[in-house]
């Protein structure tokens, strides 16, 4: 008897563990974050850089969300920002968000965010452009230290 009953909660433990991590996650405070030192010599940097190295994979409600994207330079404290608001339809959406060297000018950056409906194309978050100021070193590079982050915000 005590076997039966050990292996019936057993069973209903497994089944609720099944049932629980089954169980869609909703974007109403999501955030991605980084910290990250940029060259200020973007020249320097070498390439294309990804806030997490795969994208988040998050399960949304349908609805509006309020998105933002935002770097923040330890020093001098300056502060670059993209916020908007739109309309995500239900279901798995892939997010990240890059940095990479500016085409034409070496001493900024270019950086954006995106959103991926599974089996549809990136949404992207509005293009910022970042210059480092130079105050902090790291492996012989002048460049700034900065925490790098994206939010999205059911409304």
């Amino acid at each position: 008897m005590r076997t039966k009953i050990a292996r019936m909660l057993t069973a209903l433990a497994v089944a609720m563990g099944v049932l629980l991590t089954a169980s869609p996650a909703r974007a109403d405070g999501e955030e991605l974050r980084r910290d990250i030192f940029l060259a200020s010599r973007a020249g320097d940097y070498g390439g294309y850089t990804t806030i997490i190295p795969n994208d988040r994979r998050i399960w949304l409600a349908a609805g509006n969300y309020h998105w933002t994207h935002e770097w923040t330079e330890l020093y001098p404290w300056g502060t670059a920002r993209t916020a908007y608001n739109l309309r995500l339809g239900q279901g798995w959406h892939y997010w990240n968000c890059h940095v990479f060297p500016h085409p034409t000018n070496f001493w900024r950056y270019q950086t954006r965010c995106y959103l991926r409906p599974e089996g549809k194309g990136n949404i992207y978050s509005p293009m910022l452009e970042i210059q480092p100021h130079g105050w902090s070193d790291w492996n012989g590079y002048l460049g700034s230290d900065y925490i790098w982050e994206s939010t999205l915000t059911l409304l």
